[in-house]
């Protein structure tokens, strides 16, 4: 048999026609069931499976020229790797300049239906082009560090390995940060000299605001 991810197809080969003209059946089923592919002949001893979702089985048999058709094969499977990437989330997605975002919460942590899973956090800049973190984000949860000014998505990434060092990987939801500049005073400006009495008025205007703030 063969493992395979989900969604993926799967090929299983077949041995034993002697003759040219001899056809491979390929049934879902060891008695009755589906006949699911008649091959055109000896060489093309192959079956592709198309998309699958659950782990399924299928037997083959071998039919003569004459029309007479021998025994169903031993159990083909192919197994179909499932990875749950659970779900993400953040208590706060907005911070100002040089503040510390808290780490992400597994809300619903990732799963697999064989062997063990591995993570791995990944980062955008555009929402679109992902890069994996540093080792850092191999865990369920990854606390990111101070981030620079402007926007940062995160997703993580739940794996199972398969057949030699494949793997078979689903994304999590995405989460936003936000990150925006704090206001720096660029000027102070005033309205004196004032007559003796008169109210001062007192400018301040910063930069990363569209509004100035004046004092009288």
């Amino acid at each position: 048999g063969e493992t395979i991810c989900y969604g993926e197809s799967g090929t299983l080969t077949a041995t034993g026609a002697t003759v040219s003209t001899q056809k491979y059946l390929w049934y879902d089923a060891q008695t009755n069931g589906n006949l699911v592919y008649t091959s055109t002949g000896s060489a093309d001893n192959t079956f592709s499976t198309g998309p699958l979702t659950v782990s399924k089985s299928y037997w083959v048999s071998i039919l003569n020229t004459n029309g007479c058709e021998g025994p169903r094969s031993n159990t083909g499977t192919i197994t179909v790797l499932q990875v749950n990437p659970g779900e993400i989330s953040a208590n706060n997605t907005i911070f100002c300049e040089g503040e510390n975002p808290p780490a992400f919460i597994s809300v619903i942590p990732a799963s697999g239906n064989q062997g063990t899973t591995e993570y791995q956090w990944e980062y955008s800049t555009d929402g679109i082009n992902y890069l994996s973190v540093a080792s850092s984000g191999l865990t369920a949860i990854y606390d990111p560090p101070v981030l620079p000014v402007g926007n940062r998505w995160y997703r993580r990434a739940a794996r199972i390995k398969t057949q030699g060092n494949n793997y078979c990987t689903m994304y999590s939801n995405e989460v936003k940060l936000e990150v925006f500049p704090k206001p720096v005073i660029t000027s102070v400006t005033t309205n004196s000299p004032v007559c003796e009495g008169s109210p001062v008025e007192i400018t301040v205007t910063a930069n990363n605001t569209s509004e100035n703030v004046t004092f009288i």
